[in-house]
């Protein structure tokens, strides 16, 4: 397994151009763009568009991942991790008369993981700001909560912070209506304003053995209609880290672990069998 900091992959822009083969481990190193608003308060750092991860008989995968950023209090910043996630099955490639490809598969399942880690190189003797996750979606329902600041005292977000603004796929975030709310906002996640189907289901949750790990697992009920369509999971990672305590480091620097996994489904007789089981993982050390 090479490094997170072993391999640097077409870094144009802070964005990364890359192709992925199945079941092989890679670091990569996510450099800064210019800032850039995105219209919801947040300002984009970088990303990776359009890169292949997963290219196997059975089908493919393709994702963009971008990461933005928005002042949150005195002492600390909230990040939002964005990733979209195309699963295309070899039926498709059928449709669009692409060779190379199983047309018989069908889309059966499949999961997108992501990872947050505080950064530390013990050689640069460098330390990066303490990650506080908030909220990931979407989830299976409708649901409504509040978050605080778990390092700042005083509010320092903007106007479009204040009002409330969406932030992606049925996602919402704005001031509590609490006269004593201090940092508190409401987030609040809408199943009928996102993506979320009743088919493929949709399975969000964290990581039994890592708290900073959110999953979002899926699986496709009528392979014979919804397996035979290309499926975008679109997913939010928000979480807060301070803007004091990194040494020797940027105070965006962060390392993401973005795991997926492809599983394709064929029929034989009258039943459906799964195909085999297609992961990928990368480690991304962002903006040092």
């Amino acid at each position: 397994m090479l490094s997170e900091i072993s391999l640097v992959i077409l870094m144009i822009s802070g964005i990364n151009y890359s192709t992925l083969t199945p079941n092989y481990n890679l670091g990569y190193s996510l450099t800064s763009a210019s800032s850039r608003s995105i219209g919801n308060g947040f300002d984009t750092l970088g990303g990776f568009s359009n890169a292949k991860i997963i290219d196997c008989k059975d089908g493919y995968v393709y994702y963009n991942l971008d990461i933005s950023k928005t002042e949150y209090t005195d002492k600390s910043n909230l990040y939002l991790v964005h990733t979209l996630t195309q699963f295309t099955p070899g039926y498709v490639t059928k449709l669009n008369n692409i060779p190379n490809y199983d047309q018989s598969r069908s889309l059966g399942r499949g999961y997108v993981h992501l990872a947050l880690e505080q950064y530390r190189d013990l050689d640069k003797n460098a330390v990066g700001s303490v990650i506080s996750p908030k909220e990931y979606w979407p989830r299976s329902s409708t649901y409504t909560t509040s978050i605080s600041s778990t390092f700042g005292a005083t509010v320092s977000y903007n106007s479009s912070i204040q009002q409330g603004v969406e932030i992606g796929n049925g996602g919402s975030i704005g001031a509590s209506v609490s006269k004593n709310s201090g940092t508190a906002l409401s987030f609040s996640f809408s199943k009928t304003m996102s993506s979320v189907t009743d088919d493929p289901r949709l399975s969000t949750q964290n990581s039994p053995t890592n708290p900073n790990e959110a999953q979002w697992s899926f699986e496709i009920i009528n392979k014979d209609v919804a397996g035979k369509t290309t499926y975008y999971l679109d997913t939010y990672y928000l979480f807060e880290m301070d803007n004091y305590s990194y040494e020797n480091a940027n105070c965006d620097s962060f390392i993401l672990t973005y795991s997926l996994l492809f599983v394709s489904s064929y029929k034989t007789l009258w039943w459906w069998n799964d195909g085999h089981d297609y992961t990928n993982s990368i480690r991304i050390s962002c903006f040092l």
